[in-house]
């Protein structure tokens, strides 16, 4: 079984579900109930927020929930519409240095360093991390900026565990989950589960199984305090991982055929993916040519879902950037033409004024002749 396969899921900087920055009691209600189907039914996610962006004026508001409409994006791994909800975030959130302001700006370059790692583009990740770290400097002490703070720590070792190794992801780990255990919010409970998987697939990685056992089993109690879906699946399949690991494959399947079963439900590609590689992985151990066949024909259907996904996102990418060079170069033709035309105005002007000149001159010198 694969253990070094990253099956990561999205951190959910969901800061606006909390009392001290919401806009008003049925706006924070509202966002509480779509975080509780984010990784359950993100579809439904998905065309809630638009109508909540339709009918609402405050740009604030509409920012939190294209946040929020992001987040459900990247849990389905839709890489480009992610992308595109998040720039229409960053679009309408204010031009000022409001508390509002800065607190937006922070949970959307959250998620676009979580974007950009799930897309393996860590040193992107990285630079939206330390573009937005100062900003804390002048934010108040509360349970929303110290949540962000736990997920900021999460997600660097989630960058690290992938650049450098667990031994340095580990400390980033530790860091986010004492953070997360003082804030009693479903966000805080989110985001530990990922941690506490994330933690153990490091843990079975150094050979220690029973507590990656006990951390999966965390992982997936704190999912299904906040419902089920994704949070559920990936700390059952690590569980699988962990049984395969220790030889026990009645145990691996069973767990892989829960993680599975809820899967279904669930629009996260490499989720899927995963699941039909280890039980692959699995029946080719046992030798069982026909339940291999089937599963590794699903994963590589998965897999090639996965890629088409990832090179609409790259391709869209390309597009906006040849969009913005093709802007700025009518920018600067535009820039050029003006200066043109400017210069060879000032240059007509100023050859008249020399010829103006010049023919006073040439009349006063023609009226001096005469009087002599």
């Amino acid at each position: 079984m694969k253990h070094n396969l990253t099956l990561v899921l999205n951190l959910l900087f969901v800061l606006a579900f909390l009392p001290s920055l919401a806009q008003n009691q049925t706006n924070e209600e509202l966002k509480k109930n779509l975080l509780k189907d984010i990784f359950e039914n993100p579809d439904r996610v998905i065309v809630d927020t638009q109508k909540l962006i339709d009918q609402n004026t405050d740009q604030h508001v509409v920012a939190g929930y294209y946040i929020i409409m992001s987040d459900a994006y990247m849990s389905k791994r839709d890489y480009t519409s992610a992308l595109k909800t998040l720039e229409n975030a960053d679009k309408i959130i204010p031009n000022d240095n409001s508390l509002k302001t800065q607190f937006n700006t922070i949970k959307l370059k959250n998620k676009l360093a979580s974007l950009y790692f799930q897309m393996s583009m860590y040193e992107k990740a990285i630079s939206q991390i330390e573009n937005y770290m100062p900003i804390f400097d002048g934010l108040p002490k509360v349970d929303s900026i110290t949540l962000v703070k736990g997920s900021t720590s999460a997600l660097k070792g989630l960058i690290y565990r992938e650049k450098l190794g667990c031994e340095i992801a580990i400390p980033y780990f530790e860091e986010a989950l004492e953070i997360y255990k003082n804030i009693d919010t479903k966000a805080a409970k989110i985001n530990s589960s990922i941690v506490y998987y994330n933690y153990a697939k490091c843990l079975l990685q150094a050979g220690n199984s029973e507590t990656a056992i006990k951390f999966h089993t965390l992982s997936y109690n704190l999912g299904s305090q906040v419902g089920k879906g994704s949070l559920q699946a990936y700390p059952l399949k690590g569980l699988a991982n962990v049984y395969f690991y220790k030889g026990d494959t009645f145990k691996a399947l069973e767990y892989l055929a829960k993680a599975e079963d809820i899967s279904k439900d669930v629009g996260d590609r490499i989720l899927r993916k995963g699941i039909y590689d280890d039980f692959s992985e699995i029946y080719l151990k046992l030798g069982d040519k026909k339940n291999f066949n089937i599963y590794n024909s699903k994963a590589n259907i998965e897999r090639e879902l996965v890629r088409k996904s990832q090179l609409n996102y790259i391709t869209s990418s390309l597009n906006t950037v040849l969009l913005t060079e093709e802007e700025n170069l009518k920018e600067s033709k535009k820039q050029f033409d003006v200066k043109f035309y400017t210069t060879i105005f000032i240059f007509i002007v100023l050859i008249i004024s020399i010829l103006i000149i010049l023919l006073k001159i040439k009349n006063r010198i023609k009226k001096i002749n005469i009087s002599i």
